[in-house]
């Protein structure tokens, strides 16, 4: 079935996008739901600090930290609706060739439109090999959030 923004679904179910958390993209949801709405999001997904430091070194500052400030839960406070969280972790490792992963982050990079990356993301990850493998091992939480919608 095709989305269709003139109907009404028995949930909103908003996953990994930020922008769904604001104001906005509560009361979108809200519009969408006759039910119930819920988000999935990051709260702290460690990878994002080695993705963050390729993009400083190429020159641009990036930042993943609106995932951890409860921008969503101040916006739902502030419209009034009451909502319930919850917190979900896990030991998350990766273990690969690195010649693999560079090559794997490189292409992200390149799907962005960046040709260069492949310096930066080499002098970002080598930290987490030996030479030959690479090994990242970090502790990531997400959180789900659900509340009721309602016109606000």
């Amino acid at each position: 079935m095709l989305f269709d923004p003139g109907r009404k679904y028995d949930a909103a179910i908003m996953s990994l996008c930020p922008g769904t958390g604001s104001a906005e993209g509560i009361l979108r949801a809200n519009g969408y739901s006759r039910g119930w709405c819920a988000h999935i999001m990051w709260i702290e997904n460690s990878w994002d600090n080695l993705v963050s430091g390729v993009w400083k070194a190429l020159g641009k500052d990036y930042s993943y930290e609106g995932r951890r400030n409860g921008l969503l839960e101040s916006n739902l406070d502030s419209l009034g609706l009451d909502y319930s969280r919850e917190v979900f972790e896990d030991d998350v490792s990766w273990e690969m060739p690195f010649e693999d992963i560079v090559a794997r982050e490189t292409r992200i990079f390149e799907a962005y439109g960046i040709q260069n990356a492949e310096k930066a993301v080499r002098e970002v990850l080598m930290p987490y090999s030996d030479g030959d493998d690479f090994s990242f091992r970090c502790r990531n939480s997400m959180k789900l959030v659900v509340w009721r919608a309602e016109r606000c």
